[in-house]
């Protein structure tokens, strides 16, 4: 019985039978000829990729507790009560200059040395719980985006090779709405409000390697191009009527609603939302 590999090193290799259902990919030959099959790498790809957000995950979920950890060490049970313990400072130590004018130079400098140490640690640890915290917040916008934009990727079925590419090209796509909502920026060159499934019918025509040749050049697209919107005309700081309506005949109505719903606005609104 002859026993057919999804890959092999060299043509030679393959069964002269069954060469047609094979091609030449990065230097291998896989079966791509037999519809829903796909090669053993496909599959690794995409293990590797969740193995990658697990570790990534608890990684996120170490430093958390590192960070909460660093606040109780401190014995503060949020960053509020470090700063309300930092605006005590300035208090404190007009206090103490006030009531030590009368000693000596080396006096005042045996208190206040001390006292100068805590101010140093105190504003260091600050600092530090600042720039951590800043860092996971950025870390958790990441993971949001990568997981909306990685659901749409697939149920798009775009190449699993390709999915690093298209995540790191949506962290300068995408921002994260207050209410949680993943859709695109103001000026980064797309139509903003998009979510991420109408965002990669955008990009089938800007980045057709992504997909099988079957789907590339649009073929899962809708409404055409992104039209020229670099500015979100539903949001309060670039209303205008008439960019709606030009937005609603070239984009579609679907793409035009995510817009104003980004922003809070619906078709039809008569004012600016209120933020």
């Amino acid at each position: 019985m002859t026993v057919l590999n999804s890959v092999y090193d060299k043509q030679d290799e393959i069964p002269e039978a069954f060469r047609p259902l094979f091609s030449e990919r990065n230097g291998k030959f896989e079966l791509t000829g037999v519809t829903g099959v796909k090669p053993e790498v496909a599959f690794t790809t995409v293990q590797e990729a969740l193995r990658k957000e697990r570790a990534d995950h608890g990684t996120l979920k170490t430093q958390h507790k590192a960070f909460t950890d660093l606040l109780s060490t401190a014995g503060f049970e949020k960053i509020e009560d470090l700063q309300a313990k930092l605006d005590l400072i300035p208090q404190l130590e007009a206090a103490a200059n006030g009531k030590v004018k009368e000693l000596t130079e080396a006096q005042r400098q045996g208190i206040l040395a001390p006292v100068q140490r805590e101010l140093d640690r105190v504003k260091k640890e600050h600092g530090d719980l600042v720039s951590e915290n800043k860092a996971l917040k950025e870390e958790k916008r990441v993971r949001v985006i990568h997981d909306a934009v990685r659901a749409a990727f697939t149920e798009s079925k775009g190449l699993a090779s390709a999915v690093d590419d298209a995540l790191m090209y949506a962290e300068r796509m995408f921002d994260v709405t207050e209410d949680g909502k993943v859709v695109t920026k103001d000026n980064v060159g797309v139509v903003p409000g998009l979510d991420a499934k109408l965002w990669l019918q955008d990009m089938q025509q800007k980045k057709a390697h992504w997909w099988p040749p079957s789907q590339g050049g649009g073929a899962g697209g809708s409404g055409g191009g992104g039209g020229n919107f670099p500015n979100n005309p539903w949001s309060k700081q670039h209303w205008n009527l008439t960019k709606q309506g030009e937005a609603v005949r070239t984009l579609g109505e679907e793409k035009a609603k995510q817009m104003a719903s980004a922003v809070g606005s619906h078709i039809g609104a008569i004012a600016p939302p209120a933020t």
